[in-house]
C-alpha cells in the first residue's frame, strides 16, 4: 500500500492545502478505498508531516441525508490527528431545492446529493463546491503569508 500512495504523499507534502473527498457510503462510513489511504498514512502522522496544511473535506450520497454529516467528521478528524488547519463552507443554506446553494446546510465541508437516476449534482450542490474550492483556496493564500 505504502508505495501505491507515495506519488501523492510528495505531492501532499509540497502543497499548501490537501481537499479530502470520498463518498458516504451504506452504513454512514467513508469509502474502504479512502480508508485504506488512512491506514496508510500512520508515518506521516507520526512525523506530523501535514502538520499546519490546509484541510477541508466534502462528500456525496444518494440519500438527502445519507449520514453525510459522519463521513465529514471522519475526514475532519483525521485531519486533526495530522495537526491540519480545517476550512468549514462558510456557505449559508439558501433553501432546500435543488437549485440553492449549501441546501444540506453542512458547515463543516460540502455536501452533494443526487438521485439515482440523475447523472450530476444539482446546480445549487455545483455552486456550493465552486464557492468551498474558492474558499480553501483563499483560506491557503491567507495561512502561508
Amino acid at each position: 500500500v505504502c508505495g501505491h500512495f507515495q506519488h501523492g504523499w510528495t505531492n501532499a507534502a509540497r502543497a499548501h492545502r490537501a481537499a479530502r473527498a470520498t463518498g458516504t457510503v451504506r452504513l454512514a462510513l467513508i469509502s474502504a478505498q479512502f480508508k485504506t489511504f488512512i491506514d496508510a498514512c500512520g508515518g506521516i502522522w507520526y512525523q506530523q508531516g501535514w502538520k499546519d496544511k490546509i484541510g477541508a473535506g466534502f462528500t456525496h450520497s444518494q440519500g438527502l441525508s445519507g449520514d453525510k454529516l459522519n463521513t465529514l467528521s471522519g475526514l475532519m478528524i483525521n485531519a486533526m490527528q495530522h495537526s491540519m488547519i480545517w476550512v468549514g463552507t462558510g456557505v449559508m443554506p439558501e433553501g432546500s431545492t435543488p437549485e440553492k446553494t449549501n441546501r444540506i446546510a453542512s458547515y463543516s465541508g460540502a455536501m452533494a446529493q443526487s438521485n439515482m437516476d440523475q447523472p450530476n449534482i444539482g446546480p445549487g450542490d455545483h455552486q456550493t463546491a465552486d464557492i468551498f474550492g474558492k474558499r480553501v483556496a483563499e483560506a491557503a493564500v491567507q495561512w502561508t503569508k
